[in-house]
């Protein structure tokens, strides 16, 4: 017998073996010998551990270490329900450590009898708080019965402290899951990625699927829209602080509040409506967000800019990001109106950080020029046009809501940022990835920290905000009618008719980014391209004398 356990004790199964068997051989009724020679062969021959098990079962029913023996075999073998009856028989009459209550959680758990299993767990827990394995299940079994918060932090829990390698498939599986009930849907396809990782011997199509709820999330959106609105935009307008009111400036169609939108992320900041509006600014069909929902407020960022998607998928083409923002470019007074030419995005969650939904955009998607330079142009041309001093910076968003200390606003002035918010430029990012052309402008609605002698509040932003609305409201009137000039396809007083080939091939060349020239008239259409061209670029001006004499039937002579 003490051969046998030396030899078990140098991992030698076959060597322990035969002495176990020379004890029985010598003793009959050895029972120890017998415990240990089935318990020997546990993970080499786990069928053969049953049957010795089970006659010594018959044999010494007063033995409790019998029936935990005779689990552990049955979990070898994979018989789950008849381990579980056997440990059920260890656990009355044996006095169980840790490592019993997590094999019998174990079993539980497999049974799908999650409430007994987290009972077992929160009792070895007792005996032993930093058992791994238990602190494991508990994980799961607080998912498996919906308690979803508690089991979130009971994987915090499991997860701090330990190697990555020391983890499984199913602990990455559940603490998406977690995430996911927990409304954190940016973080949970992280793990759900890092669940594919952990087990790449399947495809795993329901991590797959749960990696794509972002997406699945968007489309409901978009299918609880089509329901109630009968409505295409061209234009999407994202209204910020002060502009609050401008669905009173539009000729309304309908509107959608966002409490009727399944999953849609509703605004909790004072002065931001929730509802979609609408409508037609000039000829323009324009859909007006009166609320936006910022990352401050304890959204995921795929929640801040679902709003971006879903007006894309609408059918917006443009994205005419307003914010209101704090001053920091030498020169700048309360009230202004900066138009942005470029952002910093550094200092918040990308909204296309995790698993990249191919059905949106490119994995990779170029940046070099999130605002439209061509729709900057229309703008200057209103605010011109309005005789509004119009100045030009880079915006820089920060997470908020606290305002910015003096030295934060150095630090973003060295960087090279003239004003800063908290929020537009993950906006811009989503819809740049989704292929929309962005063009933005910023409110100067206060001088940032540091620069004013005054501390700030939203109150001051808000007053700001409403005594410059008015103006505010005229540029983006102005900018979104010459947007629609600018696109003839999206001006329903025009016919549609075909053009020449050649002509349409000028157009393209002409105006990139337009889809649909076509719809335009053909003498009258054709010269009033020529126009804009003049207008808007003068440095195309050539191209109008070429549409000009094309639609005369004359060949043109370059000069």
């Amino acid at each position: 017998m003490l051969a046998g356990d030396i030899a078990l004790a140098q991992k030698n199964v076959g060597m322990a073996c035969g002495y176990y068997e020379q004890a029985i051989l010598f003793d009959t009724n050895c029972y120890d010998a017998y415990f240990k020679y089935a318990r020997a062969y546990l993970g080499v021959n786990p069928q053969l551990s049953i049957e010795m098990l089970t006659k010594l079962k018959a044999n010494h029913p007063e033995l409790s270490e019998v029936n935990r023996e005779l689990g552990n075999a049955y979990y070898q073998a994979q018989n789950y329900s008849k381990a579980k009856s056997a440990y059920d028989e260890f656990m009355q009459q044996g006095t169980p450590n840790a490592q019993d209550y997590s094999r019998y959680a174990m079993l539980l758990y497999l049974n799908k009898d999650y409430i007994q299993s987290l009972s077992s767990v929160n009792k070895g827990l007792i005996i032993e708080k930093d058992n791994h394995l238990l602190k494991r299940l508990r994980m799961y079994d607080l998912y498996e019965t919906g308690a979803y918060k508690e089991g979130l932090e009971a994987a915090d829990v499991f997860f701090n402290g330990q190697e990555e390698s020391d983890y499984v498939y199913l602990d990455f599986l559940y603490h998406g899951r977690l995430l996911q009930a927990n409304g954190q849907n940016e973080e949970a396809v992280q793990w759900f990625e890092k669940a594919v990782k952990a087990d790449t011997s399947h495809e795993h199509p329901e991590i797959i699927k749960e990696a794509s709820a972002v997406y699945e999330k968007l489309q409901k959106c978009y299918e609880s829209y089509k329901a109630k609105i009968d409505f295409t935009p061209k234009v999407a307008l994202v209204l910020g602080s002060g502009l609050g009111d401008y669905a009173d400036d539009i000729r309304v169609a309908d509107t959608l509040d966002y409490h009727d939108i399944e999953g849609f992320p509703v605004s909790t900041v004072p002065g931001h409506k929730g509802r979609f509006i609408f409508g037609y600014v000039g000829e323009v069909p324009v859909v007006c967000m009166q609320g936006r929902v910022h990352y401050y407020e304890g959204y995921d960022m795929s929640d801040v800019v679902l709003p971006a998607r879903l007006m894309k998928l609408m059918g917006a083409e443009v994205l005419f990001l307003t914010n209101a923002a704090g001053g920091i470019q030498l020169g700048m007074n309360a009230g202004d109106f900066m138009l942005i030419k470029d952002q910093i995005a550094s200092f918040v969650p990308s909204p296309l950080r995790g698993a990249n939904v191919d059905e949106l955009g490119v994995r990779f998607p170029d940046m070099s020029q999130v605002y439209d330079k061509e729709l900057q142009l229309l703008v200057k041309k209103a605010a011109l046009g309005l005789d509004i001093d119009l100045k030009e910076g880079t915006y820089l968003q920060l997470s908020g809501p606290q305002f910015e200390t003096p030295k934060e606003v150095a630090m973003c002035r060295t960087l090279g940022a003239d004003a800063v918010g908290m929020s537009t430029a993950c906006e811009a990012i989503a819809a740049r990835h989704m292929g929309m052309r962005v063009v933005g402008i910023s409110c100067i609605s206060n001088l940032a920290c540091g620069i004013s002698a005054v501390p700030l509040c939203h109150e001051e932003v808000q007053e700001t905000a409403d005594r410059v609305a008015p103006k505010f409201k005229a540029l983006v009137t102005k900018t979104i009618k010459s947007i629609g000039k600018y696109a003839f396809a999206w001006c329903s007083n025009l016919q549609a008719v075909t053009i020449p080939s050649s002509v349409a091939e000028i157009g393209d060349r002409a105006f990139t980014g337009c889809e649909r020239l076509t719809r335009l008239c053909l003498r009258d259409g054709i010269r009033r391209i020529g126009k804009t061209l003049d207008t808007c670029f003068p440095s195309v001006h050539t191209i109008r004398h070429q549409v000009d004499h094309l639609v005369r039937g004359k060949p043109y002579k370059t000069h």
